[in-house]
């Protein structure tokens, strides 16, 4: 049974070359596999936004293949923000990750 305190959420920007080369397709897999809920999506600045909520070892896993990536896919870097400390997530339905539509700028 899973235990809240076992439960944290975060938010990922991942850089590089990670649109057009099925990196969000890619990484919802994984984030199934994982039994890791939440979204991902494109950012108008060729970013991948992402929000990730799951027990606390599959989500540090999960981190880790977001910075390997697909394999068509050149992640320079994953920045990690913390939303959720561990024991206070639990925010999202289980076992729905989601890519959701692109944001973009406001012009």
């Amino acid at each position: 049974m899973l235990r809240s305190n076992d439960i944290t959420t975060v938010n990922l920007k991942v850089f590089g070359n990670v649109q057009g080369v099925s990196y969000r397709a890619w990484l919802r897999r994984k984030a199934l596999e994982l039994e890791i809920s939440g979204w991902v999506r494109n950012c108008s600045d060729r970013t991948v936004e992402v929000m990730a909520n799951g027990r606390k070892k599959n989500i540090d896993n999960f981190i880790q293949f977001s910075n390997i990536g697909s394999p068509n896919s050149k992640v320079k870097k994953v920045q990690v923000a913390i939303i959720d400390k561990e024991g206070e997530g639990g925010s999202f339905p289980s076992n729905i990750f989601q890519i959701i539509n692109t944001i973009s700028s406001s012009v």
